[in-house]
């Protein structure tokens, strides 16, 4: 368990989450962990709103039943494909993606992440120079 937390607390503060938060994130497998920190790493080291970052991550998964790690597995689906395609996105746009194809995916059998990023792209993604 405290290895996964290693891993979130080398690019968030885990000051302000809760314990129960903190068993929702010692539960998420390493390798998921790794391969999360590694696609937002830049973006949410030492960025001073990173713990909010992280606080409405775990609010959404929460909210929407999947645990925090299917969200993370989730997101790096997205960060893989933009990286496919020579692209990138902001964590808050790849999160707002995340839960809109989660509901989406929902109310449709079939669909899922990769099926809305193959059929609609990512409108908030931009190239990589």
């Amino acid at each position: 368990m405290t290895d996964t937390l290693a891993i979130f607390s080398s690019a968030f503060s885990l000051a302000n989450v809760s314990q129960e938060r903190r068993v929702a994130l010692a539960s998420v497998k390493p390798q998921v962990a790794s391969e999360f920190i590694r696609c937002i790493y830049r973006e949410v080291k030492n960025n001073p709103h990173a713990e909010v970052i992280l606080l409405q991550l775990l609010a959404r998964a929460e909210e929407s039943g999947l645990s925090i790690g299917e969200w993370m597995a989730d997101s790096v689906l997205v960060y893989q494909w933009l990286a496919r395609h020579n692209q990138t996105a902001k964590l808050a746009d790849t999160l707002e993606y995340v839960s809109c194809a989660l509901e989406g995916s929902a109310l449709q059998i079939g669909h899922s992440i990769e099926w809305y990023l193959e059929c609609h792209g990512f409108a908030n993604a931009t190239p990589i120079e």
